[in-house]
């Protein structure tokens, strides 16, 4: 299956209808579409971060944690 490439429209319309978006959607959201990144304090193995996207002028928060080593991979969380 190949993934969905989101834009404003196509975005909005499926978390407007209550599309539950994967871990890898998230991520790919959170990447490619960043406005503002801002990170919390480290814990042991991630630390949180927030990540705000903008599409057609509404903002949405993704919060997820980041690996701080290499075996550690990052989280998104639905």
């Amino acid at each position: 299956m190949k993934p969905i490439k989101w834009s404003g429209d196509n975005f909005l319309e499926a978390f407007d209808s209550g599309y539950k978006f994967s871990e890898f959607e998230l991520s790919e959201l959170a990447y490619e579409n960043s406005i503002e990144t801002t990170y919390g304090e480290n814990e042991r193995w991630v630390r949180p971060v927030t990540t705000i996207i903008e599409f057609n002028g509404r903002y949405f928060q993704i919060d997820w944690c980041e690996g701080l080593t290499e075996i550690q991979p990052n989280e998104f969380f639905d």
